[in-house]
């Protein structure tokens, strides 16, 4: 009777395994398949799918053709002249950076573009395709009260002091020319200005200060800037002290903000209780810092 009972364990074990894996590669080819006609090569689409394989059902290809359509009408520029590299770029987003985009659903998309225009950011259709195709983590699947504490600390306190004569010419926002910088931890935005902040760096006497070199460059790179006579060492040293006694009141006053802040479009379609991003903010899958 035991070799009986582990002889059907063993089979209903196995059996699970196939049917699993069965389910999967059908739901990799649906899907495969759906990403070809949209004009990704084989290669391509595998390599989008392959980190998101395990979110795959057999039903998913139907919201994942609806998913690349919402994309294409919400972000891509109205006019460009080569229809080529601009279509590339788009399906380079997907399979070289972020291939979670495929399974957010419409509603989600318009929620977020919606929220993105009500800040004093997308200020056009281009702004949006930059912060889509450079940063597509950081705008679109970055928790949205995380994104909203970078964002007013970085316009509040950052960009003041990077342009202390307050010229507003420049009609791009200088977030959405450096997309990237929302991509870095709160903490690590905070600490970076207030040491440059703190070294007395004189904004007015160099040419060579955005978010850019605030924010993404190298430690190497940064400290030659802002703090040339500070190794390395001494600057993570002031890394961690920076990390548990400054700027708690800033904290304190961005989360206020946050708090304040307009809510999303209210929703006007049915919730679909299967939508992976209902699933990935209950598991915690969007990106926080």
């Amino acid at each position: 009777m035991f070799q009986i009972r582990t002889i059907i364990t063993k089979f209903h074990h196995q059996n699970q395994h196939y049917f699993s894996s069965h389910h999967c590669n059908v739901a990799t080819e649906l899907a495969l398949n759906i990403l070809q006609r949209h004009g990704f090569t084989e290669s391509q689409g595998r390599q989008a799918l392959s980190s998101i394989e395990s979110l795959l059902r057999p039903d998913t290809y139907d919201s994942i053709a609806r998913t690349i359509n919402s994309w294409k009408r919400n972000v891509l520029p109205r006019n460009y002249s080569d229809h080529v590299v601009k279509h590339e770029d788009f399906k380079q987003v997907f399979y070289q950076q972020e291939s979670r985009l495929l399974l957010v659903d419409e509603e989600f998309i318009e929620n977020r573009i919606y929220q993105l225009k009500n800040l004093d950011l997308i200020r056009g259709q281009n702004d949006l395709w930059r912060a889509f195709h450079q940063s597509p983590a950081g705008f679109f699947l970055q928790d949205w009260q995380e994104f909203l504490k970078k964002y007013y600390y970085i316009t509040f306190k950052i960009l003041p002091w990077l342009n202390p004569d307050n010229n507003k010419n420049d009609q791009i926002h200088p977030l959405i020319r450096h997309p990237q910088s929302i991509e870095q931890s709160y903490m690590q935005i905070k600490t970076r200005f207030t040491f440059a902040q703190r070294t007395g760096f004189k904004v007015a006497e160099s040419k060579n200060v955005n978010l850019k070199t605030l924010l993404l460059f190298s430690e190497k790179d940064f400290l030659r800037i802002y703090s040339p006579y500070c190794t390395i060492e001494e600057f993570e040293a002031l890394e961690k002290l920076h990390s548990t006694e400054l700027g708690i009141e800033d904290d304190k006053l961005f989360e206020d903000l946050v708090k304040l802040s307009p809510k999303g479009q209210q929703s006007t379609k049915k919730a679909n209780n299967n939508s992976f991003m209902k699933k990935g903010i209950e598991e915690g899958m969007l990106l926080s810092n």
